[in-house]
């Protein structure tokens, strides 16, 4: 039981590193964003790193039920 939640913090760990890494150079390479927008972005990049593993599988899960829904018509 220790092992698996070892490993659930490791995964949560590495893809979260991933996600913020992604969309910090992102908004790296944005040059038209002011330092207020930018300083607004790292609060959101911040915030959504640490929930994703919430917020991942509710987008999944709407995803599912919207094609759902264009499959039955």
């Amino acid at each position: 039981m220790e092992y698996l939640f070892y490993c659930t913090v490791a995964i949560y760990l590495v893809m979260g590193g991933f996600v913020f890494k992604k969309w910090h150079q992102f908004l790296d390479r944005d040059p038209s964003m002011s330092s207020q927008r930018k300083s607004l972005f790292r609060a959101v990049l911040a915030f959504m790193t640490i929930l994703w593993p919430i917020i991942v599988p509710i987008s999944y899960m709407e995803l599912l039920n919207s094609q759902l829904l264009v499959d039955n018509f």
